[in-house]
């Protein structure tokens, strides 16, 4: 095996190890949200720039041939969420899409104002379309 193709791969692994943590952690936090144990922690974020870093993270473990845009129509977005929720809910979203679109496909995160809500919103597919629209706040 050439050494650009080890690397490749070992990459791959720590990205989907990196992912499973995610998995987990998420797991822990939706039974304690269940629960009633898990307190908002609300924190100053940049919106474009936090989805941009999901993104990214999600681009890295998607499956070759898979290109994930992000598209927003101004940088002017609450800046008060909690953090660790919304990448959870974000996460979920795309690593969902990802998972059931078909291959060498687009699945693209938007994010727009409307009406005070902030709705992010996923649509996939190649020569197929769907579209699946979610309110996050």
């Amino acid at each position: 095996m050439k050494k650009n193709s080890c690397i490749h791969h070992f990459q791959k692994i720590q990205d989907n190890i990196k992912h499973l943590t995610s998995l987990v952690s998420d797991v822990l936090l939706i039974h304690n949200t269940e629960n009633e144990r898990y307190k908002l922690n609300i924190t100053s974020i940049n919106l474009v720039s936090f989805c941009q870093q999901i993104v990214e993270d999600i681009q890295a473990i998607a499956q070759d041939g898979l290109i994930i845009k992000f598209n927003y129509q101004d940088n002017n977005y609450p800046s008060q969420w909690d953090e660790r929720l919304l990448r959870q809910i974000l996460t979920n979203l795309l690593s969902n899409a990802i998972k059931y679109s078909p291959e060498e496909s687009i699945v693209y995160l938007e994010l727009f104002q409307k009406t005070s809500n902030y709705i992010s919103h996923h649509r996939f597919g190649n020569r197929y379309s769907y579209r699946k629209s979610t309110q996050v706040i």
